[in-house]
């Protein structure tokens, strides 16, 4: 199994850093419940973790799942009407991040002018980033896998391919 390209990688790193920071409050706030008795602070941390963790990871393992390389690299060979399916529904899919990125960017602007705070006044900006970050990095992601599908060769002009 290849690893993916540079970009994921750099998505699936920022993921991981972020879940292991969850799980490290997590792990604070069983030694302080059980071991000490006391409530620990940040449960607000951990959820907006958790956003950035599904953000990130999961746009990019969607975009991993349809990178053209990887079926190249497997051998499966698209037919011309198989690649331009999958153009279409790179830039569909792009197109529907896209869309649900403004959405997100909307509710971050509306937010940070009103300055809006967690219950353990954290900004509520930091909770509604993630949603812009993920949506406008996997509707980047569709656009170029939508361009590198279109722009591959069919297997019908390859010579020596059935």
């Amino acid at each position: 199994m290849t690893r993916p390209p540079l970009i994921l990688m750099i998505a699936l790193v920022l993921a991981g850093v972020a879940a292991a920071h969850m799980v490290a409050m997590v792990m604070q706030d069983v030694v302080l419940r059980y071991g000490f008795n006391e409530v620990a602070p940040g449960s607000d941390i951990i959820v907006r973790d958790l956003l950035w963790v599904v953000m990130l990871a999961c746009g990019a393992a969607m975009v991993w799942r349809h990178d053209p390389m990887m079926a190249a690299l497997s051998g499966s060979q698209l037919r011309p009407w198989q690649r331009n399916v999958a153009s279409v529904v790179a830039a569909l899919s792009g197109l529907c991040c896209a869309g649900l990125a403004i959405v997100a960017l909307r509710r971050l602007l509306d937010s940070i002018a009103t300055g809006a705070a967690s219950m353990e006044d954290l900004p509520m900006w930091s909770f509604h980033l993630a949603p812009v970050v993920g949506f406008a990095l996997a509707a980047l992601l569709f656009v170029g896998v939508a361009i590198a599908r279109f722009r591959s060769t069919p297997a019908s002009d390859r010579q020596g391919t059935p």
